[in-house]
């Protein structure tokens, strides 16, 4: 299980005029320019600017023709763990940016992205109920094309284009990050690990997870043993704030967790796991409704009682700045603070992430407080 944890990503370097420059013109979309010195040095695609924005970062926030978005894909595949590792000075990674774009925009975005966004999470519920809409999806999936003959109904034709639209480049995403590579041969295999590649990001809405299991459900042990849920515990979870009750994937995982477990039970539980990893109460919560008679337990590798845990994980500094930065952002202010107010800031987080971790003991206990007897 240690080989599953997640490092937080190393603080972006500093800002040169030459990262400035390639990241400005893939955000003008000037892709010509910057062509033939990407070509030659695909590391550029990984270097940042001041505010650690990557060219990937800017391509999943941002709408650039198919073409030029595999090219650059393409280019991302020597660090492509950096596609769910590396973070913008506000944690987010460009897989978070992908989903925040297309499915949560921020309050300060444009009505139609608004709206095109809501459009595409309803037609992703409709096809989620049908059946026949996910029969047809799927084969525009594996077939790489939409067939029109096949569809009628125009409604709901429109409904599967806006949908496979948004997955062709989700999965391009997931496979170079998955595999390092972006072939037919990994996109191909990907379908029978989509399960576990999409546990293994930091966040992933429920709508896209739901999805994936309706559309290919057979795979949720890795190799190696590990069930997905035990894969989506021991990563590290996204900074950002995402509609509150959405979990991401950890709903679906721990609704099909009993179905699909592997028949050798972990050594440690992944509410364990998750304890350690400092995850939030807001995630721990469906953990225990699945394992409920874990916190009668003591955990093996400390010998404390479970409900013990948030207490004894060390203090994740990023954590904390991370807290501080999006208080920050919710007013726009974090850039124009001075030193000492960053400080007061950072004071703040500290104290936020240390009621978050004593919400979690509480809760624990306040749904069975026997467990107080292990103590």
């Amino acid at each position: 299980m240690a080989a599953l944890l997640v490092s937080s990503p190393s603080p972006p370097p500093k800002l040169t005029s030459r990262n400035a420059w390639v990241v400005k013109k893939v955000r003008d979309k000037d892709f010509d320019d910057i062509f033939e010195p990407i070509e030659q040095n695909p590391s550029l695609v990984w270097e940042t600017n001041s505010r650690g924005w990557t060219c990937l970062h800017i391509a999943c926030a941002s709408t650039i023709p198919q073409r030029w978005w595999e090219w650059l894909l393409h280019q991302a595949c020597a660090g492509h763990d950096k596609l769910r590792l590396a973070q913008t000075e506000n944690g987010q990674t460009p897989i978070d940016l992908y989903f925040r774009k297309n499915l949560f925009p921020y309050v300060w975005q444009d009505r139609g992205q608004k709206e095109s966004a809501k459009e595409l999470l309803d037609a992703i519920a409709t096809i989620a109920k049908s059946k026949p809409l996910l029969d047809q999806l799927r084969l525009c999936i594996i077939h790489g094309k939409i067939n029109n003959s096949n569809n009628n109904n125009g409604d709901h034709h429109e409904i599967i284009q806006r949908v496979y639209a948004f997955w062709q480049r989700l999965e391009c995403l997931v496979t170079v990050a998955h595999y390092g590579r972006l072939n037919i041969v990994c996109r191909q295999k990907l379908r029978t690990e989509l399960v576990l590649a999409l546990a293994n990001l930091s966040w992933c809405p429920q709508a896209v997870a739901d999805l994936a299991v309706r559309l290919f459900p057979q795979h949720f042990n890795h190799p190696h043993g590990y069930h997905a849920l035990e894969i989506w515990a021991a990563t590290k979870s996204s900074f950002e704030r995402y509609p509150q009750g959405d979990c991401g994937s950890l709903r679906v995982l721990c609704e099909y967790y009993y179905r699909s477990a592997p028949t050798t039970p972990p050594t440690t539980s992944p509410l364990n796991v998750a304890l350690q990893m400092g995850k939030r109460w807001s995630e721990i919560k469906p953990l225990f409704e699945t394992f409920p008679d874990t916190i009668l337990e003591r955990d093996e590798l400390t010998n404390l009682p479970v409900f013990c845990l948030p207490a004894v994980v060390p203090m994740d500094e990023h954590q904390v700045e991370m807290t501080a930065r999006w208080g920050g952002q919710q007013t726009g202010i974090w850039h124009y603070l001075s030193q000492r107010e960053k400080e007061k800031e950072l004071v703040k987080a500290r104290e936020m992430v240390d009621r978050e971790r004593l919400e979690t003991i509480y809760q624990l206990l306040r749904r069975n407080p026997s467990a107080v007897s292990l103590a």
